[in-house]
């Protein structure tokens, strides 16, 4: 947040809504349409938004991923996000089928054993 008297820009994040998409950390199907934007205020009240940017993250792991601007009509009204929306994986959690978390490096769970 950044003010200066009376006006100022401040960060915005909205959920816009739940979508289908294969996680690539913990093959969960489903994540959030996170939508992140900057916003000019006057007195507090936004006036306009700008820098506007869309993520997916998954509900289960909490991995978060970057989409395409210009696939965001189509996943919108679609409800699917594809991989090559994707342009950006800016954070992934690794997670096997039962739970554990993995660490970069592994080839195996350390809980169950399952080949990852």
């Amino acid at each position: 947040m950044f003010f200066i008297g009376i006006f100022g820009i401040n960060n915005r994040s909205k959920k816009v809504k739940e979508v289908s998409f294969k996680c690539t950390g913990c093959l969960n199907k489903r994540g959030e349409l996170i939508e992140n934007s900057n916003v000019f205020e006057f007195f507090f009240i936004p006036v306009f938004k700008f820098s506007k940017k869309y993520i997916l993250k998954c509900t289960k792991c909490g991995s978060i991923y970057r989409l395409n601007d210009s696939s965001i009509k189509k996943i919108i009204e679609t409800e699917k996000v594809a991989y090559e929306d994707i342009e950006e994986v800016i954070y992934e959690n690794r997670i096997c089928e039962c739970g554990e978390k993995i660490v970069d490096g592994y080839e195996y769970c350390p809980k169950c054993g399952k080949k990852l």
